[in-house]
């Protein structure tokens, strides 16, 4: 339910009406605010799970540039741009 105080042709007249769209308006809002922050903190939970396994692809590899002998063409820190630049572009999307 979405109340616009003061936009529109029909605004409350009487005491009862002001009293209802004035409790009316802060429900509202404490539901918007709730539903947000809800929202946020799941955002916010995501991170870590993404930040662990962005760990544990990049330590795989590693292993694997070093046991197939790929290191002398590879650099690690390439390698590691790479994995920072995607995990950067994964949290932006969150």
């Amino acid at each position: 339910m979405i109340l616009n105080q003061g936009v529109g042709d029909v605004t409350a007249v009487n005491s009862d009406e002001k009293i209802y769209s004035s409790i009316v308006i802060m429900i509202s809002t404490f539901v918007y605010a709730f539903l947000f922050g809800n929202l946020a903190s799941l955002v916010d939970d995501l991170t870590p799970k993404f930040q662990k396994e962005f760990e544990n692809n990049y330590r795989n590899v590693l292993e694997y540039i070093k046991n197939s002998k790929l290191d002398i063409f590879l650099d690690k820190i390439h390698v590691k741009n790479y994995f920072l630049i995607f995990y950067n572009l994964l949290l932006e999307i969150l």
